[in-house]
């Protein structure tokens, strides 16, 4: 398909959309790949979220003045504050995210892309 599409057109861009499954459950990545996300997410998902939003507004992904939607209320997958949780619900949570972002740094590094933290070496 790729060399069709250069043979009719060489400088046109194109899309090419791969939806990996490899981010389903269960949930299992590399050792290395989990280490290097060690830590990352242990101050919970709302920091996380007001983080990430406000570098993108910085960003220019979206307007100044555009708000942070409220965490997910669809029944069954509400997301509640991240400080009622006990710490063992913390830890344990903080633990999926890093093996979550492992599995797509692995993503990344298998289909050539450079991953966040593979730039910074």
């Amino acid at each position: 398909m790729v060399k069709s599409l250069r043979a009719h057109d060489p400088d046109e861009p194109f899309f090419l959309y791969v939806a990996h499954n490899s981010v389903h459950g269960p949930l299992r990545a590399k050792p290395a790949d989990i280490e290097r996300q060690r830590g990352r997410y242990d101050g919970g998902w709302d920091a996380l979220r007001a983080t990430r939003f406000a570098r993108q507004i910085a960003d220019g992904l979206f307007p100044e003045g555009t708000a942070l939607p409220d965490r997910n209320s669809e029944a069954g997958f509400d997301v509640g504050p991240w400080d009622e949780l006990s710490p063992e619900q913390r830890h344990r949570h903080a633990r999926c995210m890093e093996v979550y972002a492992a599995m797509v740094d692995n993503i990344d590094q298998n289909l050539g892309g450079a991953s966040p933290t593979r730039c910074a070496h």
